[in-house]
């Protein structure tokens, strides 16, 4: 089974996104939160930022080796037609037949990789 190529995108981030419900005030045991509002703002413990760093890296790998590992563009979702024309075309696939003549192409339910122009791509260029 060396000849079967998985494939993967994954999002990798510095830290999570802010919630304010984790957002932390004390104070005195009896306070109501109305009585609050006018000091707050010096003693509110926020654990966590509220933007964050993200990255999404792709990359296909087999027995028989590894294709580069393609860094997407900073903001970028990855689409149905992004997955098409960079991922597989430029990258995923002329990777794997310089490998391998022939393979099985494994890939997740993401819904990039499940739609009907990206199935109708791949049973075409197989």
């Amino acid at each position: 089974m060396h000849f079967i190529w998985f494939t993967y995108e994954k999002l990798f981030t510095v830290g999570s996104p802010s919630n304010t419900q984790n957002d932390r005030l004390y104070a005195a045991v009896g306070t109501r939160k109305r009585d609050i509002a006018d000091f707050a703002a010096d003693r509110l413990l926020r654990i966590r930022s509220t933007f964050i760093k993200s990255l999404i890296v792709s990359v296909g790998v087999s027995s028989l080796g590894r294709t580069s590992i393609h860094f997407v563009e900073p903001g970028l979702k990855i689409s149905g037609q992004y997955y098409r024309d960079v991922l597989l075309m430029e990258d995923l696939l002329p990777k794997i037949r310089e490998l391998s003549e022939f393979y099985i192409f494994q890939q997740d339910v993401a819904p990039a990789h499940r739609a009907r122009e990206t199935v109708t791509l791949l049973t075409n260029v197989a």
